[in-house]
């Protein structure tokens, strides 16, 4: 699947439940103009290794990229250039195979239970310097392998079981 650097929207359930999906590409990074990602757009697609998403998207919706936990997905890639402001609840719960993720300056909150029961998660970069992260949602990291993190002080709120059973 190859989605034209023309699209603006990939509205909910697009391509929710498509397992036969190996590869596909949002766009040039630089170019698409790509701004948001529905609720549950790729939900269950499980079968692509590497997502790399064009800098002009804001939001990024509820169980986008949610597994079922059969998941493949290992390598999620968001530039720094990157507009993200904006990833919704449980946007990527229970995709087991992502190790680390890094979160783009522009960042300000990270919905409830983004990454629940992303078990190998262990590693999140925040750029310290230049991070507008401002809230991390109710259980966003819970059952996830993170080790370390370091909280920004522009940070306002940490949701309860934010990072339970680390």
């Amino acid at each position: 699947v190859i989605v034209p650097d023309t699209v603006n929207n990939i509205d909910d359930e697009a391509f929710d439940g498509c397992v036969n999906i190996e590869n596909f590409s949002l766009g040039d990074v630089n170019k698409s103009e790509l701004a948001s990602i529905g609720m549950s757009a790729f939900r269950g697609v499980s079968k692509v290794e590497t997502i790399n998403l064009p800098n002009n998207v804001k939001t990024i919706g509820d169980n986008a990229f949610a597994s079922g936990g059969d998941s493949v997905l290992k390598s999620f890639v968001i530039s720094n250039e990157s507009k993200l402001e904006t990833i919704g609840k449980g946007a990527f719960s229970n995709n087991t195979n992502i190790t680390s993720f890094n979160l783009p300056r522009g960042i300000k909150v990270l919905e409830d239970e983004v990454f629940k029961g992303c078990s190998s998660l262990s590693f999140v970069n925040i750029d310290m310097g230049t991070s507008h992260i401002e809230s991390i949602g109710v259980s966003c990291f819970e059952s996830t392998a993170i080790s370390t993190i370091n909280i920004p002080s522009t940070m306002k709120e940490i949701g309860a079981g934010a990072f339970k059973n680390c």
